[in-house]
Parts: structure tokens; sequence; C-alpha cells
């Protein structure tokens, strides 16, 4: 839900919560709803989520994907995986004690250092400081 709302969008609560109305500032743009793409996103963070893999998923060519994507979301699907693999990132850094490694391998991220640029460009700290404080 913390990334659903980070990215202004929809979130879906799973059927068997109360339901609860959000409301998504982008969302009047647009007609199209990425909640459902994004939760699913968010359990694949691991896996190729290009946005030929987006696209697809969505049934739509990777132009109007981009284009309607950017606009209920207001990211680029590139940023917005980023930053959801990102989020992700930070909260293995702060539970746990998993080598940074291991956690850039869980979030997606192709290895360590593609991990700390995302840290540096994001957050402009590096993983080691997000689990100091």
């Amino acid at each position: 839900m913390d990334v659903a709302k980070m990215l202004v969008v929809y979130f879906s609560p799973p059927r068997n919560s109360a339901s609860i109305q959000h409301q998504s500032v982008a969302s009047s743009s647009t007609d199209t709803d990425f909640s459902d793409l994004l939760t699913w996103a968010a359990g694949h963070l691991k896996e190729n989520l290009s946005v030929e893999v987006l696209a697809n998923r969505s049934g739509m060519s990777v132009r109007s994907f981009t284009r309607k994507f950017r606009a209920a979301v207001g990211l680029p699907p590139a940023a917005a995986i980023e930053k959801m693999r990102f989020e992700e990132a930070k909260r293995l850094l702060f539970e746990g004690n998993l080598p940074l490694k291991q956690v850039a391998t869980i979030c997606g991220f192709r290895d360590e250092q593609t991990l700390r640029r995302a840290f540096h460009r994001i957050a402009e700290v590096s993983p080691a400081n997000t689990v100091n404080g």
C-alpha cells in the first residue's frame, strides 16, 4: 500500500479485507488504472519488468502503455519500477541482516552497484546509511 501511495495510484486491498476508498490524484487525467499491474509488479520485482513486459501484461502497445502509464502514475514505467525496487530494498535493509548483494538480487537489481546507484539517485544516500539510520 505504501508503494501505491508513493506512486499516487489506487491500491486495491485484498478482497478479504475491509473496503477502503482511495482516490488517485493522477488518475483524473486518464481512465486507465494501473493499480493491478503495480500490485503484480511489487510481487515480481526479481523478474524482468521491462516496459515491453509491462505493456504486454496490460494488453497495450509499448508506446500507448508508456504514455498512459506516465499520465496515470506521474513517472515513466522504468522509474516507477526502480522506485518500487528501491522501497523494497530499503525495507529489507531496515528489517534484517541480509548482505547487500542478496538484497539487490531479491529486489531485481542487476548487482550491488546498480542498487547503490539507485539509492544515490532516489534518496541521495548510500544503502549503508539506510541501515544505520
